[in-house]
Protein backbone atom coordinates (compact mmCIF):
# COMPACT_ATOMS: atom_id res chain seq x y z
CA UNK A 1 0.00 0.00 0.00
CA UNK A 2 1.36 3.48 -0.92
CA UNK A 3 2.05 6.08 1.70
CA UNK A 4 -0.39 8.97 2.06
CA UNK A 5 0.77 12.45 1.08
CA UNK A 6 0.87 13.41 4.74
CA UNK A 7 3.06 10.43 5.68
CA UNK A 8 5.35 11.08 2.72
CA UNK A 9 5.81 14.68 3.76
CA UNK A 10 6.54 13.67 7.35
CA UNK A 11 9.28 11.33 6.12
CA UNK A 12 10.87 14.05 4.00
CA UNK A 13 11.06 16.76 6.66
CA UNK A 14 14.00 19.09 6.36
CA UNK A 15 16.18 20.19 9.25
CA UNK A 16 14.90 23.12 11.22
CA UNK A 17 11.19 22.51 11.66
CA UNK A 18 9.08 25.59 11.17
CA UNK A 19 7.00 24.50 14.12
CA UNK A 20 9.98 25.26 16.35
CA UNK A 21 9.94 28.83 15.07
CA UNK A 22 6.42 29.45 16.31
CA UNK A 23 5.74 30.30 19.95
CA UNK A 24 3.18 28.13 21.80
CA UNK A 25 -0.34 29.29 21.00
CA UNK A 26 -3.94 28.17 20.98
CA UNK A 27 -3.78 26.88 17.40
CA UNK A 28 -3.43 23.30 16.24
CA UNK A 29 -0.38 23.07 13.99
CA UNK A 30 1.45 20.28 12.22
CA UNK A 31 5.18 19.73 12.11
CA UNK A 32 6.94 21.26 9.10
CA UNK A 33 5.77 19.72 5.84
CA UNK A 34 7.67 19.79 2.57
CA UNK A 35 6.62 21.51 -0.65
CA UNK A 36 8.21 21.98 -4.05
CA UNK A 37 8.44 24.96 -6.40
CA UNK A 38 7.78 24.24 -10.07
CA UNK A 39 9.34 25.87 -13.14
CA UNK A 40 6.70 28.62 -13.04
CA UNK A 41 7.46 29.47 -9.39
CA UNK A 42 4.24 27.96 -8.00
CA UNK A 43 4.22 26.46 -4.50
CA UNK A 44 3.10 22.83 -4.85
CA UNK A 45 2.14 21.02 -1.65
CA UNK A 46 1.00 17.45 -0.96
CA UNK A 47 -2.70 17.05 -0.22
CA UNK A 48 -5.30 14.35 0.15
CA UNK A 49 -8.60 14.32 -1.77
CA UNK A 50 -11.08 11.87 -0.27
CA UNK A 51 -8.09 10.08 1.28
CA UNK A 52 -6.18 9.85 -2.02
CA UNK A 53 -2.72 11.43 -2.22
CA UNK A 54 -2.36 14.34 -4.62
CA UNK A 55 -0.68 17.69 -5.29
CA UNK A 56 -2.02 21.24 -5.16
CA UNK A 57 -0.84 24.72 -6.09
CA UNK A 58 -1.16 27.21 -3.21
CA UNK A 59 -2.72 30.28 -4.85
CA UNK A 60 -4.29 33.06 -2.79
CA UNK A 61 -4.98 34.87 -6.07
CA UNK A 62 -7.65 32.27 -6.87
CA UNK A 63 -10.86 33.13 -5.05
CA UNK A 64 -12.26 29.62 -5.10
CA UNK A 65 -10.49 26.29 -4.81
CA UNK A 66 -10.38 24.43 -8.14
CA UNK A 67 -9.96 20.82 -9.22
CA UNK A 68 -8.58 19.43 -12.45
CA UNK A 69 -11.56 18.57 -14.64
CA UNK A 70 -10.07 15.28 -15.87
CA UNK A 71 -9.32 14.19 -12.32
CA UNK A 72 -12.94 14.89 -11.34
CA UNK A 73 -14.29 13.17 -14.45
CA UNK A 74 -12.24 10.02 -13.88
CA UNK A 75 -13.60 9.76 -10.33
CA UNK A 76 -17.21 10.72 -11.09
CA UNK A 77 -16.94 13.89 -9.00
CA UNK A 78 -18.56 16.34 -11.42
CA UNK A 79 -21.51 18.25 -9.98
CA UNK A 80 -23.90 20.65 -11.70
CA UNK A 81 -23.59 24.05 -10.03
CA UNK A 82 -22.30 26.80 -12.35
CA UNK A 83 -19.60 29.21 -11.21
CA UNK A 84 -17.77 32.06 -12.95
CA UNK A 85 -13.95 32.31 -12.99
CA UNK A 86 -12.09 35.22 -14.60
CA UNK A 87 -14.85 36.04 -17.05
CA UNK A 88 -15.76 32.44 -18.01
CA UNK A 89 -18.24 29.86 -16.76
CA UNK A 90 -17.51 26.41 -15.42
CA UNK A 91 -19.17 23.93 -13.06
CA UNK A 92 -18.32 22.70 -9.59
CA UNK A 93 -17.42 19.23 -8.42
CA UNK A 94 -19.44 17.43 -5.78
CA UNK A 95 -18.25 17.91 -2.22
CA UNK A 96 -14.88 16.31 -1.46
CA UNK A 97 -12.80 15.95 1.70
CA UNK A 98 -9.57 17.92 1.38
CA UNK A 99 -6.58 17.64 3.72
CA UNK A 100 -3.69 20.14 3.64
CA UNK A 101 -1.33 19.40 6.53
CA UNK A 102 -3.46 19.54 9.70
CA UNK A 103 -6.31 21.27 7.87
CA UNK A 104 -9.21 19.03 6.93
CA UNK A 105 -12.28 20.51 5.30
CA UNK A 106 -15.13 19.80 2.90
CA UNK A 107 -14.96 21.75 -0.38
CA UNK A 108 -16.91 21.90 -3.65
CA UNK A 109 -14.15 23.01 -6.05
CA UNK A 110 -14.65 24.59 -9.46
CA UNK A 111 -13.52 22.45 -12.40
CA UNK A 112 -10.69 23.76 -14.60
CA UNK A 113 -8.00 22.28 -16.83
CA UNK A 114 -4.77 22.05 -14.81
CA UNK A 115 -2.81 19.91 -17.27
CA UNK A 116 -0.54 22.85 -18.21
CA UNK A 117 0.83 23.26 -14.66
CA UNK A 118 4.26 21.58 -14.37
CA UNK A 119 4.96 19.35 -11.39
CA UNK A 120 8.14 17.50 -10.35
CA UNK A 121 9.01 14.04 -11.66
CA UNK A 122 6.18 13.99 -14.18
CA UNK A 123 3.50 14.13 -11.48
CA UNK A 124 0.16 15.85 -12.02
CA UNK A 125 -1.46 18.69 -10.10
CA UNK A 126 -5.02 17.90 -9.01
CA UNK A 127 -6.06 21.14 -7.31
CA UNK A 128 -5.50 24.84 -6.84
CA UNK A 129 -6.00 25.80 -3.19
CA UNK A 130 -7.72 29.20 -3.26
CA UNK A 131 -8.65 31.85 -0.71
CA UNK A 132 -11.77 30.01 0.44
CA UNK A 133 -9.64 27.22 1.91
CA UNK A 134 -6.61 29.36 2.81
CA UNK A 135 -8.91 31.47 5.00
CA UNK A 136 -9.14 28.44 7.31
CA UNK A 137 -5.42 28.36 8.05
CA UNK A 138 -2.33 30.55 8.49
CA UNK A 139 0.56 29.42 6.29
CA UNK A 140 4.22 29.90 7.17
CA UNK A 141 6.28 29.31 4.02
CA UNK A 142 10.04 28.76 4.24
CA UNK A 143 11.23 28.95 0.64
CA UNK A 144 14.86 28.21 1.54
CA UNK A 145 14.01 24.88 3.17
CA UNK A 146 10.99 24.23 0.92
CA UNK A 147 8.84 23.56 3.98
CA UNK A 148 5.70 25.04 5.47
CA UNK A 149 3.66 25.02 8.66
CA UNK A 150 -0.13 25.17 8.50
CA UNK A 151 -1.78 26.63 11.59
CA UNK A 152 -5.47 26.04 12.23
CA UNK A 153 -7.72 27.61 14.85
CA UNK A 154 -8.89 30.94 16.25
CA UNK A 155 -6.43 31.58 19.09
CA UNK A 156 -3.72 34.26 19.15
CA UNK A 157 -1.10 33.67 16.47
CA UNK A 158 2.59 34.34 17.11
CA UNK A 159 4.70 34.66 13.96
CA UNK A 160 8.41 33.80 13.97
CA UNK A 161 10.67 36.51 15.40
CA UNK A 162 11.99 39.44 13.40
CA UNK A 163 9.16 39.51 10.88
CA UNK A 164 7.62 42.68 9.44
CA UNK A 165 3.82 42.88 9.43
CA UNK A 166 2.02 44.26 6.39
CA UNK A 167 -1.68 44.98 6.78
CA UNK A 168 -3.36 44.08 3.50
CA UNK A 169 -6.33 45.83 1.96
CA UNK A 170 -9.14 43.71 0.56
CA UNK A 171 -11.15 44.15 -2.62
CA UNK A 172 -14.91 43.43 -2.78
CA UNK A 173 -13.95 40.12 -4.44
CA UNK A 174 -11.75 39.20 -1.45
CA UNK A 175 -8.32 39.59 -3.06
CA UNK A 176 -5.55 41.12 -0.97
CA UNK A 177 -3.26 44.02 -1.84
CA UNK A 178 -0.30 45.86 -0.34
CA UNK A 179 1.28 49.19 -1.11
CA UNK A 180 4.51 48.83 -3.06
CA UNK A 181 6.92 51.22 -4.74
CA UNK A 182 7.95 50.99 -8.39
CA UNK A 183 10.73 53.35 -9.42
CA UNK A 184 9.80 55.73 -6.61
CA UNK A 185 6.02 55.73 -7.20
CA UNK A 186 3.61 54.23 -4.67
CA UNK A 187 1.23 51.68 -6.19
CA UNK A 188 -1.36 49.29 -4.74
CA UNK A 189 -0.52 45.73 -5.82
CA UNK A 190 -2.32 42.42 -5.53
CA UNK A 191 -0.20 39.96 -3.47
CA UNK A 192 -0.43 36.68 -5.38
CA UNK A 193 1.42 33.43 -4.69
CA UNK A 194 0.00 32.07 -7.95
CA UNK A 195 1.65 34.72 -10.16
CA UNK A 196 4.85 33.43 -11.74
CA UNK A 197 6.19 36.90 -12.67
CA UNK A 198 7.94 38.92 -9.93
CA UNK A 199 5.96 42.02 -10.88
CA UNK A 200 2.97 42.60 -13.15
CA UNK A 201 1.62 45.98 -14.21
CA UNK A 202 -1.63 46.82 -15.93
CA UNK A 203 -1.13 48.45 -19.33
CA UNK A 204 -1.67 52.21 -19.07
CA UNK A 205 -0.02 55.63 -19.37
CA UNK A 206 2.85 54.62 -17.05
CA UNK A 207 3.81 51.48 -18.96
CA UNK A 208 3.27 53.19 -22.31
CA UNK A 209 5.68 55.93 -21.26
CA UNK A 210 8.28 53.24 -20.52
CA UNK A 211 7.98 51.78 -24.01
CA UNK A 212 7.81 55.18 -25.73
CA UNK A 213 10.90 56.21 -23.80
CA UNK A 214 12.92 53.40 -25.33
CA UNK A 215 12.85 50.84 -22.51
CA UNK A 216 13.76 47.37 -23.89
CA UNK A 217 10.76 45.04 -24.14
CA UNK A 218 9.59 41.76 -25.59
CA UNK A 219 6.34 39.83 -26.04
CA UNK A 220 5.14 36.81 -24.07
CA UNK A 221 2.30 34.30 -24.18
CA UNK A 222 0.55 33.73 -20.84
CA UNK A 223 -1.88 30.86 -20.10
CA UNK A 224 -4.77 31.76 -17.78
CA UNK A 225 -8.09 30.24 -16.74
CA UNK A 226 -11.30 31.56 -18.26
CA UNK A 227 -13.96 29.43 -16.66
CA UNK A 228 -13.37 25.80 -17.62
CA UNK A 229 -10.96 26.72 -20.43
CA UNK A 230 -7.30 27.68 -20.35
CA UNK A 231 -6.63 30.46 -22.84
CA UNK A 232 -3.43 32.05 -24.14
CA UNK A 233 -3.17 35.81 -23.71
CA UNK A 234 -0.47 37.92 -25.30
CA UNK A 235 1.44 40.36 -23.15
CA UNK A 236 4.71 42.26 -22.89
CA UNK A 237 7.78 42.00 -20.68
CA UNK A 238 10.11 44.81 -19.66
CA UNK A 239 12.17 45.59 -16.54
CA UNK A 240 12.06 48.22 -13.82
CA UNK A 241 15.17 49.57 -12.16
CA UNK A 242 13.81 49.26 -8.63
CA UNK A 243 10.75 48.00 -6.77
CA UNK A 244 10.05 47.37 -3.09
CA UNK A 245 7.50 45.85 -0.73
CA UNK A 246 7.44 46.55 3.00
CA UNK A 247 10.56 48.66 2.59
CA UNK A 248 12.55 45.73 1.15
CA UNK A 249 13.97 46.71 -2.24
CA UNK A 250 14.86 44.79 -5.40
CA UNK A 251 16.76 45.87 -8.48
CA UNK A 252 16.41 45.06 -12.19
CA UNK A 253 12.98 43.48 -11.74
CA UNK A 254 11.25 41.77 -14.69
CA UNK A 255 7.76 43.22 -15.14
CA UNK A 256 4.94 41.62 -17.11
CA UNK A 257 2.53 44.13 -18.67
CA UNK A 258 -1.02 42.76 -18.91
CA UNK A 259 -4.01 44.12 -20.80
CA UNK A 260 -6.10 47.01 -19.47
CA UNK A 261 -9.27 44.86 -19.46
CA UNK A 262 -7.71 41.58 -18.38
CA UNK A 263 -10.19 40.09 -15.86
CA UNK A 264 -7.64 37.85 -14.15
CA UNK A 265 -6.39 40.48 -11.68
CA UNK A 266 -9.47 42.52 -10.92
CA UNK A 267 -8.93 46.25 -10.67
CA UNK A 268 -5.39 46.18 -9.32
CA UNK A 269 -2.81 48.22 -11.15
CA UNK A 270 -0.05 45.79 -10.22
CA UNK A 271 0.63 42.28 -8.92
CA UNK A 272 3.52 41.09 -6.73
CA UNK A 273 4.14 37.42 -7.52
CA UNK A 274 5.76 34.30 -6.14
CA UNK A 275 9.37 35.10 -7.20
CA UNK A 276 9.28 38.11 -4.85
CA UNK A 277 7.60 36.31 -1.93
CA UNK A 278 10.14 33.47 -2.31
CA UNK A 279 12.85 35.88 -1.06
CA UNK A 280 11.26 35.92 2.39
CA UNK A 281 10.13 33.71 5.17
CA UNK A 282 6.48 34.42 4.40
CA UNK A 283 3.46 34.14 6.69
CA UNK A 284 0.06 34.58 5.02
CA UNK A 285 -3.10 35.08 7.08
CA UNK A 286 -5.90 35.30 4.51
CA UNK A 287 -8.73 35.54 7.03
CA UNK A 288 -7.32 38.57 8.83
CA UNK A 289 -5.65 40.21 5.79
CA UNK A 290 -2.14 40.02 7.21
CA UNK A 291 1.22 39.28 5.63
CA UNK A 292 4.49 38.91 7.54
CA UNK A 293 7.86 39.02 5.77
CA UNK A 294 11.44 38.36 6.86
CA UNK A 295 14.20 38.37 4.22
CA UNK A 296 16.01 35.11 3.60
CA UNK A 297 19.38 34.59 1.94
CA UNK A 298 17.95 35.11 -1.55
CA UNK A 299 16.87 38.73 -1.12
CA UNK A 300 19.61 40.15 -3.35
CA UNK A 301 19.71 37.33 -5.93
CA UNK A 302 19.04 38.35 -9.54
CA UNK A 303 15.60 37.42 -10.83
CA UNK A 304 15.34 34.67 -13.41
CA UNK A 305 14.52 36.04 -16.85
CA UNK A 306 14.29 34.76 -20.38
CA UNK A 307 17.55 34.79 -22.33
CA UNK A 308 16.37 32.97 -25.49
CA UNK A 309 12.80 34.17 -26.01
CA UNK A 310 11.27 30.99 -27.44
CA UNK A 311 8.09 29.59 -25.91
CA UNK A 312 7.70 25.86 -26.54
CA UNK A 313 5.51 22.86 -25.81
CA UNK A 314 6.68 19.26 -25.73
CA UNK A 315 5.49 16.92 -28.46
CA UNK A 316 6.99 13.46 -28.07
CA UNK A 317 10.76 13.92 -27.89
CA UNK A 318 10.67 17.28 -29.69
CA UNK A 319 9.81 20.85 -28.73
CA UNK A 320 7.34 22.80 -30.85
CA UNK A 321 7.86 26.56 -30.89
CA UNK A 322 4.60 28.29 -29.95
CA UNK A 323 5.83 31.85 -29.44
CA UNK A 324 8.87 33.92 -30.40
CA UNK A 325 9.47 37.00 -28.27
CA UNK A 326 9.88 40.28 -30.09
CA UNK A 327 13.47 41.60 -30.09
CA UNK A 328 14.70 38.28 -28.67
CA UNK A 329 17.78 36.20 -29.56
CA UNK A 330 15.40 33.54 -30.93
CA UNK A 331 13.87 36.08 -33.32
CA UNK A 332 17.30 37.30 -34.39
CA UNK A 333 18.37 33.69 -35.07
CA UNK A 334 15.44 33.22 -37.43
CA UNK A 335 13.29 30.88 -35.34
CA UNK A 336 9.58 30.97 -36.17
CA UNK A 337 6.32 29.81 -34.61
CA UNK A 338 5.73 26.20 -35.58
CA UNK A 339 9.41 25.24 -35.85
CA UNK A 340 10.08 21.80 -34.35
CA UNK A 341 13.29 21.50 -32.31
CA UNK A 342 14.56 17.92 -32.30
CA UNK A 343 17.92 18.45 -30.55
CA UNK A 344 19.88 21.10 -28.63
CA UNK A 345 23.66 20.96 -28.83
CA UNK A 346 23.43 17.42 -30.15
CA UNK A 347 21.36 16.16 -27.20
CA UNK A 348 17.65 15.55 -26.66
CA UNK A 349 15.63 18.77 -26.90
CA UNK A 350 15.15 19.95 -23.32
CA UNK A 351 13.13 22.97 -22.20
CA UNK A 352 15.44 23.39 -19.20
CA UNK A 353 18.34 24.07 -21.57
CA UNK A 354 16.39 26.90 -23.15
CA UNK A 355 15.17 28.27 -19.85
CA UNK A 356 18.50 28.08 -18.02
CA UNK A 357 20.79 29.43 -20.77
CA UNK A 358 23.16 32.11 -19.43
CA UNK A 359 23.94 35.30 -21.37
CA UNK A 360 26.69 34.46 -23.86
CA UNK A 361 25.77 30.77 -24.18
CA UNK A 362 25.47 29.66 -27.81
CA UNK A 363 22.85 26.96 -28.42
CA UNK A 364 22.71 24.91 -31.61
CA UNK A 365 19.05 24.06 -32.26
CA UNK A 366 18.48 21.21 -34.73
CA UNK A 367 15.11 21.51 -36.48
CA UNK A 368 12.95 18.75 -37.90
CA UNK A 369 13.42 20.08 -41.44
CA UNK A 370 17.19 19.56 -41.19
CA UNK A 371 18.17 23.16 -40.53
CA UNK A 372 20.28 24.23 -37.54
CA UNK A 373 19.79 27.59 -35.86
CA UNK A 374 22.47 28.97 -33.56
CA UNK A 375 21.07 31.20 -30.83
CA UNK A 376 23.22 33.34 -28.54
CA UNK A 377 21.55 33.84 -25.16
CA UNK A 378 21.36 37.43 -23.93
CA UNK A 379 19.42 39.79 -21.70
CA UNK A 380 17.03 41.56 -24.05
CA UNK A 381 14.46 43.32 -21.85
Amino acid sequence: MGLSSRELSRRTLMAGSLAALLAPNAFAQDEALSFTVNDAGHVIAPIEINGEAGLAVIDNGFGITAMDANHARNRSLIGGQTVRINGGDTVKAVGVKLALGPLETLVTPALVDLSHIPAPDGAKVQMIIGRDVLALTILTLDFERKSYAATVGRGKFYPPGGMKLLRLSRTPQGAHAAQIEVEGEKIVAHVDLGASSPLMMREGPRTQAWIDGGRPWTTIARITARGRDMVTDMGMMASVQKASIGGFGFGHVPVEIYGPRDPAFGRHEAVIGAPVLARFLTVLDVRNSRLWLRPNGRLADPFRRQTIGAGTRREGEALVVVHIGANSPAEKAGLRDGDVITAIDGALANRDRLRDAKPGDVLALKLADGRTRKVTAAEFY
